[in-house]
């Protein structure tokens, strides 16, 4: 049950923060009605007042429960130099009294997580929530985060603070996106999370985001679920089409005179198979329709409409002046099709030359590569990317147009994505190339006219 008092408070707040980043932490604690929290960075406490003030929407206060884990006053000035940190300005039992004052179950561990971490972990329990926001350095996020990995359950999430979207040798060692990069993506689904905070530094901007990290086997996380629907849903189809043709068929008198007599079970079962074949082709045919509106044609799937221009090809033309822009000098377009990008040369799916093989072209030797609605296709999309970078020479551009995950006709499986491979998002392509050494300089997550959405990112090293 919901307590409305405060959840408008709730509210409220998320309107007033001054780190945009950390409405993440409550919408995430509220949207999976987290009760067993463990916050490594503690500091004053607040950000842990306002979580278990948050978990406490959906269950009495008293339920509600608080690791958290802090140097706190042992804070000395060359861990502060070490992890990049900001001394707090409450000490332990301070912050103690503040927390208890919730009514929650809170207990606080004093200490270097590298020590506290290890003896604790093994009495706490699977937790529902996890923030790592304590050392900053990559030996202490890498200390935390492997200890932390046995208090996950199918349902834990956890956040890391400190994901530098631009690093610098000014930030040389500390943050999470090492740590992050080097995760067994069989294992965890990761999410680079938006907004992003902006701080300015006299060697440029700080940009950080905060990321999200799940167990692949977790059984909430809607977005994996979907996914598997999505990829299962062609014979998910034929299955269930199958039991109701064999239901139907039992009922007719012919089964029982084909039993009776064996000679006539062959020819039978060859026209029941063709007799299925068409049933399937009938429901396939079914699931999309062609409607018009005030002029306009647009198809029926699912119950959403898409306009027909989403079926005719040439989606480059939605993106081309901001491609032009970008795509500067001797480059190329991946899957041009019928469609180049102006001026350049375009790469078709051919045995000598196509997204997997760019022999013509030197290593470092092109200024840009520019792809539109090709990625999709690809089986071994990372490979091509990696292919891609290593053509395209410091400062390179890599401009990728794809299609946006709420255009379902375009799914894998459905009518108009047979080709299609799987369902391209922002958050996967955008950390594939972080990683690759890429720096994204401008993308936009949301749908355009084409439902679609673009990345622009630039080769750095």
């Amino acid at each position: 049950m919901i307590n409305f008092k405060k959840y408008i408070q709730y509210l409220n707040r998320n309107k007033s923060l001054k780190a945009k980043r950390y409405i993440n932490l409550y919408r995430t604690i509220f949207k999976n009605k987290c009760k067993r929290i463990l916050e490594i960075g503690t500091h004053n406490g607040v950000n842990a007042w306002e979580m278990i003030r948050t978990a406490s929407i959906h269950y009495p206060i008293r339920e509600v429960e608080y690791f958290g884990f802090d140097l706190f006053e042992l804070l000395t000035n060359k861990t502060l130099k070490d992890e990049s940190s900001i001394k707090p300005s409450l000490s332990f039992s301070e912050v103690q009294s503040r927390l208890k004052k919730t009514g929650a179950k809170v207990t606080l561990f004093q200490g270097d997580t590298k020590d506290t971490l290890p003896k604790a972990k093994d009495k706490l329990g699977k937790m529902d929530f996890i923030f790592i926001d304590g050392g900053h350095s990559i030996k202490t996020i890498s200390s935390d985060w492997s200890c932390v990995k046995n208090l996950l359950s199918e349902r834990t999430i956890v956040i890391f603070d400190d994901y530098y979207t631009n690093p610098s040798p000014e930030v040389t060692g500390i943050g999470c996106q090492n740590i992050i990069h080097t995760l067994n993506k069989n294992l965890y689904d990761i999410q680079i999370l938006s907004p992003m905070d902006t701080f300015p530094r006299e060697w440029g901007k700080l940009e950080i985001n905060f990321v999200k990290v799940t167990s692949k086997s977790r059984k909430q996380s809607w977005d994996f679920i979907l996914n598997i629907l999505i990829g299962i849903e062609p014979a998910l189809l034929k299955f269930f089409s199958a039991i109701a043709f064999l239901k139907q068929l039992l009922t007719l008198p012919k089964i029982k005179k084909a039993i009776k007599n064996p000679r006539q079970i062959l020819p039978y079962f060859l026209q029941l198979v063709e007799s299925y074949k068409k049933n399937r082709l009938e429901i396939k045919q079914n699931q999309i329709k062609r409607i018009e509106e005030n002029g306009e044609v647009f198809y029926k799937y699912r119950g959403d409409l898409y306009p027909a221009y989403l079926n005719r090809g040439n989606a480059r033309r939605f993106i081309a002046d901001k491609a032009e822009q970008y795509c500067q000098g001797k480059g190329i377009d991946i899957g041009a099709g019928n469609w180049p990008l102006s001026g350049v040369i375009p790469i078709q799916n051919e045995e000598h030359q196509n997204a997997y093989k760019l022999d013509n072209f030197a290593d470092g030797s092109l200024d840009f590569v520019f792809s539109s609605h090709c990625l999709e296709h690809l089986n071994k999309w990372q490979n091509a990317l990696k292919l891609w970078i290593r053509k395209l020479r410091i400062n390179g551009i890599l401009f990728l147009y794809l299609p946006h995950k709420s255009m379902r006709l375009w799914n894998p499986g459905s009518p108009w994505g047979n080709k299609h491979k799987w369902i391209p998002s922002y958050e996967i392509v955008n950390q594939f190339l972080i990683g690759h050494g890429m720096k994204i300089v401008d993308y936009n997550p949301e749908k355009d006219k084409y439902w679609s959405f673009h990345i622009i990112a630039k080769k750095i090293k």
